[in-house]
């Protein structure tokens, strides 16, 4: 990655990192996921707030992302799978 490619890089990151409503792709990102895994198993963990009708755009709020990771913390004695 170029020093410009990295820059660009930080300042999305910390962009997102900011921003009250994150896209499917800005929280996948976030989350360092995939979009998919939004699609498969986190939207319906995490509250989304439809845009469009029909259903077809959707946004999280990212305080209910960070909510949503501090309630599936995983203890130190605690096993879990990667």
């Amino acid at each position: 990655m170029s020093g410009k490619q990295t820059k660009l890089t930080v300042y999305y990151g910390a962009l997102v990192a900011t921003k009250k409503w994150l896209t499917r792709q800005e929280a996948a990102d976030y989350l360092g996921v995939s979009p998919s895994m939004i699609d498969r198993q986190l939207r319906h963990a995490i509250p989304t707030y439809l845009i469009s009708p029909g259903g077809r755009a959707f946004v999280f709020k990212r305080e209910e992302i960070d909510a949503w990771i501090e309630t599936n913390r995983v203890g130190p004695d605690e096993e879990f799978f990667i």
